[in-house]
């Protein structure tokens, strides 16, 4: 998956967050994966919530336009 970029900074996308308001807001990782990003399936997500990989810079976009959320959010603690 060539879309997915893997990322051990400390400055790195905090998928726990994701996770945390996606679940917030009731959307399931399949919505997202599918809906938000263009995915077939939630696969990608579950890799960025469990910090396997970090989403590339069009779709980390995505994720924040979609939340209304800045692109700080994901990466600060």
């Amino acid at each position: 998956m060539k879309e997915l970029i893997n990322m051990g900074h400390a400055n790195a996308f905090k998928g726990a967050k994701l996770r945390a308001l996606r679940r917030e807001r009731g959307f399931s990782a399949h919505y997202i994966g599918v809906k938000v990003l263009g995915f077939e399936g939630e696969s990608a997500v579950h890799h960025y919530e469990n910090g396997k990989y970090s989403p590339n810079e069009e779709n980390e976009k995505k994720l924040c336009e979609f939340f209304g959320v800045s692109k700080d959010f994901f990466r600060i603690d």
